[in-house]
């Protein structure tokens, strides 16, 4: 699960064009705004805040996992999941973010990927 934390402003609903082409170009997570429950010492949480998809996070556990992103000061309407194992390894996902009024939502319902290719939630 990929938890987006309260500071996360989620666009009201009706006010997106989901029509439109979609250019995922900026990482906005730094270092300081990601937590996970787990990680291993070699591929360390903080690296999902680096441009580079050569870096990545791994847990040490195999139990179910939450990585946890906050402190966005701007409204975000995609995420963007550029390398991962969850298709080949038969993980599911599922977003969660908090609303303007301080509810969790659920973003996307949970969903296992067919394949390790590049994700994109849009909301």
């Amino acid at each position: 699960m990929i938890v987006i934390g309260r500071s996360l402003l989620l666009a009201p609903a009706g006010r997106q064009n989901l029509t439109g082409p979609v250019l995922l170009w900026d990482n906005l997570i730094t270092p300081e705004m990601v937590f996970a429950d787990s990680e291993a010492e070699a591929y360390p949480a903080i690296n999902v805040a680096n441009v580079s998809t050569v870096e990545r996070w791994q847990s040490e556990s195999i139990d179910p996992q939450n990585l946890t992103v906050q402190g966005f000061s701007r409204r975000i309407d995609a995420v963007g999941i550029a390398r991962h194992n969850f298709g080949s390894a038969n993980t599911g996902v599922q977003l969660e973010g908090m609303d303007g009024n301080g509810e969790w939502q659920i973003i996307a319902d949970e969903f296992v990927p067919a394949d390790d290719r590049p994700i994109l939630i849009r909301f």
